[in-house]
């Protein structure tokens, strides 16, 4: 069984393509939330953000 978040679990699955722009900034936004939470800013990186919203750091500047 995986652990999934609540916002995962309630995520309809998708086929192949990009993700709605919608989601991908909500994951990025709250990827920088937890790490600035979490560890401060000074630990906070776009290669971090990147990995932890699951998008390459090219989208982070988009």
């Amino acid at each position: 069984m995986n652990a999934q978040t609540d916002s995962t679990a309630a995520r309809p699955p998708r086929g192949r393509g990009r993700r709605p722009t919608e989601e991908v900034r909500a994951d990025v936004l709250r990827a920088v939330g937890d790490l600035v939470l979490t560890e401060g800013m000074a630990d906070l990186t776009f290669e971090r953000v990147a990995r932890l919203a699951g998008v390459s750091k090219t989208t982070l500047y988009k």
